[in-house]
């Protein structure tokens, strides 16, 4: 039985075509708030045309909105105790903000001059466009981002499988005009999503929300996937210390009922210190110092992930214990691993309870997938009605032969693993496609 509280969740379609959710805690003080605009860096032109806008606008935009200066901005959030950003994702361009419950009429209109109505001042777009070139180059210097930067191209449906920092080129055709044009053009209520949690009243918020966006109009124009994934292996060499590893495959979208099946499977086999691969892989063999699993999974697609970083002499041995541990996956996992796995997840559920803005980003990803947006009693509930032997079926159909020799595999480092003697992975595997 759930022991976590239910919050009934409040939610209206505005007449502007603005999604409005809104939940309750009486047992927080602090308001989360976040503003989804779908189209994110996947929706850029490609490469020398243009790629690069939503990075450089995510950050222009919270250089002043409104009346405010960029100045003025930071100093009214400042005043109020709060914290802003703006973030472009491959899907969605995401304006958030958290701060006391009791300050959400004086926060909530700065979050929404954002949307509306930024500021994008001529004189700031060289010095954001000069961050981003300085980010860009950057990445060389690291060797797991640029691990993971490839690891999306191989396996993120195109557009989606852009690092989203941007082409050098494409950062250089955008000026203001332009790009207060894209902004305006790509920006409005209708298809927008505006999630508040916390210690606020709900009928006050949709009220100040009505008269925020009165006279806002515009569509947000929402990119789909172009291309399947590229998929297969890719070595990159660079002169490290370590050869960092990544490998995954395609997994399921938000929408898949799996999906819940799949996060606790991944739990299981790399998410915490007692998993398969941590005790089997790093405690009794210590081949490497750092290894996980997670899950990925967005509206339009989703991928499963393992991360490893060891030094290059033992990363072929590495990489060879990876894959015999996944070849385990199929068989299911044993009671007692369930049972932990679903503690595991039940106590972080009460911990997301603790944060606003962590509340506010779960009815967002709710509301995204499709599907009415839950409360933590209703997600407790969904964990407890998984069953042993319905995770077990999960682990059969999804972690199967087929999944086991089509798995994307990236490493980083001065040797390619492969290139050493034979680690047990498919003849297919032995040269880059």
């Amino acid at each position: 039985m759930s022991t976590v509280a239910e919050h009934p969740i409040h939610r209206r379609h505005l007449s502007c075509g603005l999604d409005v959710a809104i939940e309750r805690s009486h047992s927080l003080r602090s308001c989360g708030l976040m503003l989804r605009l779908p189209g994110g860096f996947g929706a850029d032109p490609a490469g020398e045309a243009g790629e690069g806008a939503a990075t450089l606008l995510a950050e222009l935009v919270q250089r002043g909105a409104g009346e405010r200066s960029s100045r003025a901005f930071a100093d009214a959030v400042d005043s109020l105790g709060a914290s802003t950003s703006v973030s472009a994702g491959p899907e969605s361009t995401l304006i958030e903000a958290s701060g006391l419950g009791e300050h959400l009429p004086e926060l909530l209109p700065l979050l929404v001059d954002v949307a509306r109505c930024p500021r994008i001042e001529d004189e700031e777009v060289e010095p954001t466009r000069s961050l981003a070139l300085q980010e860009l180059q950057s990445v060389n210097d690291v060797p797991p981002t640029l691990g993971s930067i490839e690891f999306r191209r191989l396996l993120a449906p195109p557009p989606f499988n852009r690092s989203g920092m941007g082409h050098p080129v494409g950062l250089a055709v955008w000026d203001g005009p332009s790009l207060r044009a894209r902004w305006s053009e790509r920006t409005g209520p209708k298809g927008a999503l505006l999630c508040v949690a916390g210690g606020i009243v709900p009928e006050e918020v949709f009220e100040l929300v009505e008269g925020l966006v009165e006279g806002w109009e515009g569509e947000c124009l929402a990119q789909s996937a172009e291309a399947t994934p590229i998929r297969g292996r890719s070595h990159l060499t660079h002169p490290a210390a370590q050869t960092f590893m990544m490998i995954g495959s395609d997994g399921v979208t938000g929408r898949d009922s799996d999906l819940i099946a799949l996060k606790m499977l991944s739990y299981i086999l790399g998410g915490s210190s007692s998993s398969r691969l941590f005790t089997e892989v790093r405690e009794k063999r210590g081949l490497c110092y750092g290894i996980g699993m997670g899950v990925v999974a967005s509206p339009t697609h989703g991928f499963t992930q393992i991360y490893a970083a060891s030094t290059p002499a033992r990363a072929p041995e590495t990489l060879k214990q990876i894959r015999e541990e996944l070849g385990k996956a199929s068989r299911g996992v044993t009671r007692d691993e369930f049972e932990i796995a679903r503690t595991g997840f039940k106590s972080s559920i009460v911990f997301s309870g603790e944060s606003s803005a962590a509340r506010a980003g779960s009815l967002a990803v709710d509301i995204v997938r499709g599907i009415d947006p839950r409360s933590l009693a209703e997600i407790a509930a969904e964990v407890d009605a998984l069953t042993h032997d319905t995770l077990n079926e999960v682990a059969a159909k999804r972690f199967d032969a087929a999944w086991l020799d089509g798995l994307t595999v990236v490493t980083v480092g001065p040797e390619d693993p492969f290139a050493k003697a034979d680690i047990g992975w498919p003849g297919a595997m032995l040269s880059s496609p």
